[in-house]
């Protein structure tokens, strides 16, 4: 019986370990900008002075299920000097806003792991 209960404690361990991690993420709620620029979880291209807000969502999964998680989201910029990013006073969105042109990145992690990393093109208005 002891034999078996390893067994069965061994399998158990064997299918919680690599079965769980991030499974995706996205920009929800990407507020209407007054130009062409556009922002999505694919990347996106800002005229410079232009901000958007947005709610930063990530989702896990484990053996049961998937999740949407709340706590330990950030949001990052690669390039502080073409795209900024803060967030909302009591509020899960964030502000992005092109500040000057070039290329960032704009980064969403859980707890230090990137879940998305987006492409963001920023170029003065023609």
């Amino acid at each position: 019986m002891t034999r078996w209960l390893s067994i069965a404690s061994s399998l158990v361990a064997l299918l919680a370990c690599g079965c769980s991690g991030l499974d995706h993420a996205i920009l929800d709620g990407v507020t209407s900008m007054p130009d062409d620029s556009t922002l999505t979880t694919g990347g996106g291209q800002l005229n410079t002075g232009v901000a958007t807000a947005f709610h930063p969502r990530v989702w896990t999964h484990n053996l049961w299920g998937t999740h949407e998680q709340s706590d330990g989201i950030d949001v990052q910029t690669s390039n502080a000097a073409v795209l900024r990013v803060a967030r909302v006073t009591d509020d899960k969105r964030v502000v992005a806003w092109a500040v000057g042109p070039g290329n960032a990145t704009l980064s969403v992690t859980l707890d230090g792991e990137t879940a998305l990393a987006a492409r963001v093109v920023v170029q003065d208005p023609p």
